[in-house]
């Protein structure tokens, strides 16, 4: 039997008992080490990934500072007076409470204060998030300081084009209202785009029901796990470019809601770079004919459909990872 676990996942190193292992668990309700037991007579196998420790506030710093493929924001920011800051909500592991407060900076910086700037939780078709999602989200510091609203698929969405895979662009009103416009989101393993993030946060983040309807039902289905370009990505991307995104946020994750990465700039160019991050710190052993894998999906265990991206190793495994 082997003890597996998913490319976006969190098992913590081998702890002492050969039948003993422990998963990460409850993405930011519980946060805490889940230990699994075993039977006595089963040889139990860890397969953890690559990780990475945690940048800090330097390597924070010198991401805003080295844009890939645009200007710093600061410079972007010039003369704007209407940004708009897209955040992924807790079914995602963005640790905005770090990233949202250094693009309110950079945003100062240009002489723009943080009561101008309005935060868009882009949760695409899922529930709005509360206020007690939106404090672990961004943090009550942010919240207080800016203007947050929930984007709602439903309604307030523009049209503004289609792609060239024949899904509809329709986009958040307020965000196409805004004259600069910032993506803040992570990137991690996902089955249709290949790597979540980037123009993700756009279509279907911010978009309508019906595109995102659109978007799911055509390119996604065709998509694969750690594949940088599939047709789902490529259509998001130029959903993206239709709605004139200026700049990119994205974070590669660790094993403990912290972040291993961080890439700005450009929504497609810095996207790019940060899935060649993401494909070493996600990058783990696996298991050729295992009785049993058991797979954590941790942290994107806060959301019950997110169940599937547990399965990114069964995907991109070299052999097949449990015998017949």
């Amino acid at each position: 039997m082997s003890a597996s676990r998913s490319a976006a996942a969190a098992m913590s190193d081998p702890r002492p008992g050969r039948n003993q292992a422990e998963i990460r668990f409850g993405a930011w309700y519980d946060d805490r080490d889940l230990l699994l037991g075993f039977p006595d007579a089963w040889q139990i196998e860890h397969c953890p990934p690559a990780d990475g420790p945690d940048i800090g506030a330097a390597g924070i710093e010198a991401a805003f500072a080295n844009p890939i493929g645009t200007s710093r924001l600061r410079d972007l920011a010039v003369g704007k007076t209407r940004p708009c800051i897209v955040i992924d909500d807790l079914s995602r592991p963005t640790p905005g409470a770090r990233l949202v407060p250094a693009v309110l900076a950079e945003l100062r910086a240009a002489g723009i204060e943080d009561r101008e700037v309005l935060i868009l939780a882009g949760v695409a078709n899922h529930r709005p998030m509360t206020r007690e999602d939106l404090v672990k989200k961004i943090g009550a510091d942010t919240l207080a300081r800016c203007a947050v609203t929930n984007h709602f698929s439903w309604d307030g969405c523009v049209a503004i084009g289609e792609t060239s895979f024949g899904s509809p662009v329709e986009i958040n009103a307020e965000f196409m209202q805004s004259d600069l416009k910032i993506l803040v989101g992570s990137i991690i393993p996902h089955g249709a785009a290949g790597f979540s993030g980037g123009s993700k946060l756009l279509m279907p983040g911010i978009a309508s029901v019906a595109s995102a309807e659109a978007y799911h039902r055509g390119t996604c289905t065709r998509g694969r796990y750690a594949v940088t370009e599939t047709d789902a990505r490529l259509e998001a991307d130029e959903a993206a470019r239709l709605a004139g995104v200026d700049f990119l946020v994205n974070a590669i994750p660790n094993s403990r809601l912290g972040m291993a990465g961080l890439v700005t700039g450009d929504v497609v160019a810095a996207h790019r770079a940060g899935t060649e991050v993401a494909r070493k710190v996600f990058a783990s052993p696996t298991p050729a004919g295992a009785d049993i894998c058991v797979l954590s999906v941790y942290p994107k265990d806060g959301e019950f459909l997110q169940y599937l991206t547990a399965f990114a190793p069964w995907q991109t495994a070299p052999a097949p990872m449990v015998r017949e």
